[in-house]
């Protein structure tokens, strides 16, 4: 499937991924049209960062995105923070791209 790769500047295009399934935010907040998981890839002149990740079960829309710019192995880094209990996996899913990207664990 082709995925569309939203351009937000020049040097930086959104590489997130839609969840149309996902109802509630936090078991509290409807959501009636879903959500998105935005991540970005930013290009300088020199360097490529992949900026956050995306929930577990959309890494490949989220890589079949960014591998419509550049391969994974063209990006020098992967920046994530984590911030609730319930992140843990995308903490994972952030290790897991970064091995990827450069071939090498952690």
């Amino acid at each position: 499937m082709a995925y569309d790769v939203p351009e937000l500047s020049g040097c930086v295009h959104w590489v997130g991924a839609r969840d149309r399934d996902r109802r509630l935010f936090d078991g509290l907040i409807p959501l009636p049209q879903g959500t998105t998981y935005n991540c970005y890839l930013v290009r300088g002149a020199s360097k490529t960062a992949l900026v956050d990740t995306v929930n577990p079960g959309f890494e490949p829309e989220m890589e079949a995105r960014i591998r419509r710019l550049v391969p994974l192995e063209d990006i020098d880094y992967v920046n994530w923070r984590p911030t609730d209990e319930d992140m843990k996996r995308v903490e994972e899913i952030g290790m897991a791209l970064a091995a990827k990207v450069k071939g090498r664990a952690g």
